[in-house]
């Protein structure tokens, strides 16, 4: 994939889910430019597989895995080739293999049990291998001893909490921040906003009860839902060029990225 080039895949309806688009990509595109065609990459996490596929463009050998089967089918049926295939994962072991680079994005923030996910990475890497992730920079999003807003994450990671968990099992592990242009950066911090006032006003968090598909309806039927065209506008100006990776502001980035060895 190109600097610049611009993917409208059917995966949003707004500016900020646009941006989530991007940010997830981004951390794909960084990856992608560590690895080498005779390599062998793990994408855990891999969901629809569109990343997945980007990393495989390299020439490496990609295995991706998800705990959700729908997603595997999916994946397969649009990017299986025969370098960039797709399996399900219990969520427990990785019994794939063994890896020169795993990668894992926005995904452990999702995971109970995160310290047997970070040993079971450590366990397929070959010796050099590299392990590269990303998850949201809980500085940024939630308020202090304040549950995450997001209904599916178990917890969210400071950089302090991530570089402890992730030297369990790595002996170095350098930790960065997510940046992108002062125009999607405070899309985002007004996304954020939001949810934290909704979040203020649910100290029960019962909303955590209603079920996914419902807020999936409601969602959709928003009053400030971006227009088409307002959103054809915004993905024509803004692009993967909008990102970048920085070591010196981290504690204000909107995610976290660990490269671990």
């Amino acid at each position: 994939m190109k600097t610049g080039e611009r993917l409208v895949p059917d995966l949003y309806r707004s500016e900020p889910e646009y941006i989530l688009y991007l940010r997830h990509l981004f951390a794909y595109r960084f990856a992608a430019a560590m690895a080498r065609a005779d390599q062998a990459i793990l994408d855990v996490g891999s969901g629809t597989g569109y990343g997945t596929r980007l990393l495989a463009e390299t020439g490496a050998a990609v295995i991706g895995t998800d705990i959700d089967d729908a997603s595997i089918s999916e994946a397969t049926a649009a990017y299986g080739t025969e370098r960039c295939s797709f399996v399900p994962y219990d969520g427990r072991r990785l019994s794939f293999g063994a890896f020169n680079m795993v990668t894992s994005f926005q995904t452990i923030e999702h995971v109970e049990d995160d310290r047997n996910f970070v040993a079971e990475v450590r366990r397929v890497l070959r010796p050099g291998g590299t392990f590269v992730l990303t998850t949201p920079n809980r500085l940024t999003r939630v308020p202090v001893r304040r549950k995450p807003w997001n209904r599916f994450h178990v917890r969210e990671y400071t950089p302090a909490d991530l570089r402890v968990l992730l030297e369990s099992s790595f002996a170095r592990t350098a930790i960065e921040g997510v940046r992108a242009s002062a125009a999607i950066e405070s899309i985002e911090r007004k996304r954020v906003a939001a949810a934290n006032r909704i979040a203020g006003l649910d100290p029960l968090n019962l909303r955590h009860l209603v079920p996914a598909a419902l807020i999936a309806v409601l969602a959709n039927r928003r009053s400030d839902r971006t227009s088409d065209r307002d959103l054809e506008r915004f993905t024509r100006t803004h692009s993967l060029d909008d990102f970048y990776a920085s070591s010196e502001t981290v504690e204000d980035a909107m995610d976290l990225m660990a490269i671990c060895r």
